[in-house]
C-alpha cells in the first residue's frame, strides 16, 4: 500500500482479511494496523527503495508471505471483526451511560 497518507487503512484490513501480505509506508495510522515483520512489512515514509526491497523480499519468500498473511488474518479477526467491534462499542456506551443500561440488558429489556 504505497500511500503517503492514509487516515485509517481500510484497504489494508481488507487485504489482511483476504490473506494477502501487506507492504506499506509507516505513515499515519498504518503502524497501528501492521506490526513490522509480524503482520506485514513497513517502510519509512517516502523510502521507495525500502518499499521495493520489501516487496521483492516477499515475492522471493513464500514462507514469509504465508506467515505474515496468517498472522495478519488472525489479527484482523481478533481486533476488527463485527462481533468484537460491536462488543467494544457496547462497552464504550455502557461506560458512558452507566450501570442502568447494563441492568436493563441483563433483565432482557434490550437485545444483545
Amino acid at each position: 500500500m504505497p500511500s503517503i497518507s492514509e487516515s485509517f487503512g481500510i484497504s489494508i484490513l481488507e487485504a489482511m482479511y483476504a490473506k494477502i501480505p501487506v507492504v506499506a509506508f509507516a505513515t499515519d495510522a498504518i503502524p497501528e494496523l501492521i506490526v513490522h515483520k509480524e503482520t506485514g512489512l513497513l517502510a519509512e515514509k517516502h523510502n521507495i527503495e525500502r518499499l521495493a526491497d520489501s516487496i521483492l523480499k516477499l515475492y522471493k519468500n513464500p514462507e514469509m508471505r504465508r506467515e505474515l498473511s496468517e498472522k495478519a488474518y488472525d489479527n484482523v479477526i481478533s481486533k476488527y471483526s463485527i462481533r468484537n467491534t460491536t462488543r467494544k462499542l457496547e462497552e464504550f456506551y455502557i461506560s458512558l451511560i452507566g450501570n442502568e443500561y447494563e441492568r436493563e440488558l441483563k433483565a432482557g429489556k434490550f437485545y444483545a
